[in-house]
């Protein structure tokens, strides 16, 4: 949107600035886990986030 209406300041700061700031939370969070030498949190609610391919039920269309 921003690069369409030649906003460079919302290139700048809702585009690089995010993604800076979601890359320096991402990299203290894992520095944390190392150095704790814990695992990542992993939701159970998110489908296939134990690395089974298998499509969840809720996904798979129904058939009578």
């Amino acid at each position: 949107m921003g690069v369409a209406m030649m906003g460079q300041d919302w290139n700048w700061w809702h585009g690089f600035y995010d993604c800076k700031e979601r890359y320096n939370d991402f990299m203290e969070y894992s520095r944390d886990l190392i150095k704790h030498n814990k695992k990542a949190y992993r939701s159970p609610d998110y489908p296939n986030a134990t690395g089974n391919t298998n499509k969840p039920p809720e996904v798979l269309p129904r058939t009578k």
